[in-house]
């Protein structure tokens, strides 16, 4: 049984998801690392942005593709991102859902 080839570039939109990661990940960490935050937060919120970031681009391309176990796991590294995002007072980050083609995002959409 095959599944429906997606309208939208698989390519570009698993680049923009794991490039939205990135960019949060090392603008919060620059922030802290700068700013009166303790330094050990601004490592672990680059450690776990960074490992939800490259897990990410790891994944296959298309969503559909994905086992139950890749987006577990990818879920589980996007909750400790965010647990250390909170710690920073810093509102959750969410994963770009398939097909969205929009720019790359600065801030995490709401």
């Amino acid at each position: 049984m095959s599944k429906e080839t997606p309208s939208y570039d698989v390519e570009l939109w698993h680049t923009l998801e794991f490039t939205d990661v990135e960019n949060v990940c090392l603008k919060k960490w620059l922030e802290l690392a700068l700013g009166i935050f303790h330094p050990h937060l601004a490592v672990q919120v680059l450690a776990a942005g960074l490992m939800l970031e490259h897990y990410t681009s790891l994944l296959p391309s298309d969503p559909e593709k994905r086992t139950g176990a890749q987006t577990a796991l990818q879920q589980k590294l996007l909750a400790d991102f965010n647990h250390f995002l909170g710690k920073a007072e810093h509102k959750p980050f969410s994963l770009r859902k398939p097909g969205d083609m929009t720019p790359v995002q600065e801030e995490p959409k709401e």
